[in-house]
């Protein structure tokens, strides 16, 4: 499935931003959990995708490290190319204007 595809798909019946926002919230947290990413020269495990809920925040991951756990900046993960985890991040890279 192509990028815009999966965008559609997301987004189809989303009209606003707060919508949008929440129809990904909902799609990334039917992905497959955990996973792991990268974040810099850091091997991750993300347990799943967090919001608060509101249009102007960004998501966060839940992730591990080291045996710490913590948050960070859902779109600045690198998940293992061509996965389902890689294409929803770059279409909310894309949705947010940052690719």
């Amino acid at each position: 499935m192509s990028l815009g595809a999966l965008l559609e798909e997301i987004l189809v019946d989303a009209y606003d931003e707060h919508e949008q926002i929440t129809t990904f919230h909902c799609a990334l947290s039917e992905l497959d959990w955990p996973t792991s990413a990268k974040l810099g020269d850091m091997d991750l495990v993300v347990q799943g995708v967090d919001w608060d809920g509101q249009a102007s925040s960004a998501m966060d991951a839940e992730v591990s490290y080291d045996g710490h756990e913590f948050e960070v900046d859902f779109q600045e993960l690198i998940f293992p190319e061509g996965s389902s985890h890689a294409r929803h991040v770059a279409a909310l890279r894309q949705w947010l204007g940052l690719s």
